[in-house]
């Protein structure tokens, strides 16, 4: 069975990142279904009911945060929607930012973020998304 990730971003910088881990997750595991609103949504498409149907349908809600869209409405927006449907919420972090979400009450206080600039981030990274451990993962 293979997991359905909803890669949420905000921003230029988010979206650039976005890609990478989308092409990352596909490289690694090719049975993920993986949506992104730039590669996913035609033109013509109702934008937020196509988001709104996508955050729905997924198992695991993956948001790309910045400096530079940490208090962005659309991604605050994806990830509180997220939250009310249960579903796993995870920050990625790609800048240094020590209180990144003290900003806010929720919904990042309650998700447990991955940090890529963090020892850890291989193994949080790898775990969370079921991926094999192997030399080609690292």
């Amino acid at each position: 069975m293979s997991d359905n990730i909803f890669i949420s971003w905000s921003k230029s910088k988010s979206r650039e990142f976005a890609f990478e881990v989308k092409n990352l997750l596909e490289t690694l595991n090719p049975h993920l279904n993986i949506f992104m609103s730039e590669d996913n949504i035609s033109a013509g498409e109702k934008v937020q009911e196509k988001i709104i149907q996508k955050i729905s349908e997924c198992d695991k809600v993956l948001l790309c945060f910045t400096r530079d869209n940490k208090k962005s409405p659309w991604l605050l927006y994806e990830a509180g929607y997220a939250c009310g449907q249960n579903k796993m919420v995870i920050p990625l972090l790609f800048d240094e930012d020590h209180n990144w979400h003290s900003w806010i009450d929720n919904p990042m206080n309650i998700a447990r973020e991955i940090n890529i600039n963090s020892i850890s981030f291989e193994e949080s990274f790898i775990n969370c998304f079921n991926l094999c451990d192997s030399v080609y993962t690292r």
